[in-house]
Parts: C-alpha cells; structure tokens; sequence
C-alpha cells in the first residue's frame, strides 16, 4: 500500500480486542470517516493508534515521530497533526488486522490523567486558540476528575514549552478537523 501510494504516512489497522476479537470502538469510527478518501487504498483519517499503525520512516521521521514527554496515552495526536500538517495522509486500511489483549495489571487511572494531559497539549501545541481553548474546556471534567495535584503541576509546568514550541497547523487540516467534528 505504501508502494502504490506515495502520498500516505501511516496505515492503522483495524483492532480486534481480547478472545472475543470485539472490533475497537476507534476502529468502527475510523471505518466512517467523512474526509474525502477517493483513490486511497482506504478511509482517509485524522488521527491513528499507535500500536496498530504502520509509518512510512521518511514522514515519521519528519514530523518528529512520537514526543517522549506525552510517554503513552494520547500521544498519537500530535503526530498526526503534525504529519497532515505536512501533506501527508493517514489511511484507516481494515485489512490490516492487529488482535489487542490489554493488560490487566495496566494502571487504569494514571491512563486517564495522561490522556487528558495530553489532549491540552497537543491542542495547544497544534490547533489556532479558539479551538485550543474548546478542547481544553471539554477535557476539564476529565482533568478534575482523573489528575492529581502532581498531575496538575505537570500539566502546568509543560504548558511552558507547549506554548515555546506552538505550531497552529494550517487551514486544510482544521478544516478536516471541524468536518470531522461536525460528523459525530
């Protein structure tokens, strides 16, 4: 796929999860995506999940791959603002399979807390502000309920290189993100 599509960054597969390989939520909505997807091998996307998605090296590499300080959860925001922001396109292909089995012992909480950090960055990293600002007020029942006060010391201190390091993506990919948004 990658070979008769030059333009396509990442394929995520479709997840299966546990012994009952129950499709992953993310994967039934990723099969609907609204974005213009004609001549790709499959649906056109605006984010990806980062243990079923294959990368093309070349645009991983330019658009800086995963940021270690987001570590896991949410994570794959980032780089796939940044890999639109680019020109590059990421493709939901379901026949690629991957079959997840999640841990149990996983710290569940801590999870959360991440992931609403890490949805304030990236907005604020990547969106223009009145979309930054929405997304961090719709994660603000998220924060208050999963984030610790060493979390909220995190969020804040990060903020600092979050808003040294802003790149508000262009109008092609907010464009794709309120299409995407509207379609829910």
């Amino acid at each position: 796929m990658f070979d008769a599509n030059p333009e396509i960054a990442a394929l995520t597969a479709r997840i299966l999860v546990g012994d009952a390989q129950r499709e992953d939520p993310t994967s039934t909505a990723m099969s609907r995506s609204p974005l213009p997807s004609a001549g790709l091998p499959g649906r056109l996307i605006l984010g990806l999940m980062a243990g079923a998605t294959a990368f093309r090296t070349a645009a991983y590499l330019e658009a800086g791959g995963y940021d270690p300080r987001f570590f896991i959860g949410g994570e794959e925001t980032l780089l796939s603002l940044r890999l639109a922001a680019r020109g590059w396109s990421l493709v939901y292909a379901p026949e690629l399979v991957v079959h997840h089995h999640p841990s149990a012992a996983r710290d569940a909480q801590r999870r959360r807390a991440m992931l609403a950090r890490n949805a304030v960055w990236s907005a604020w990293l990547c969106l223009p502000a009145s979309m930054a600002t929405a997304q961090t007020l719709a994660v603000l029942p998220h924060l208050a309920a999963e984030l610790e006060r060493d979390d909220w010391i995190d969020l804040l201190r990060g903020m600092r290189w979050v808003l040294r390091e802003r790149e508000v993506v262009p109008r092609h990919v907010v464009a794709a993100l309120r299409l995407l948004r509207s379609a829910r």
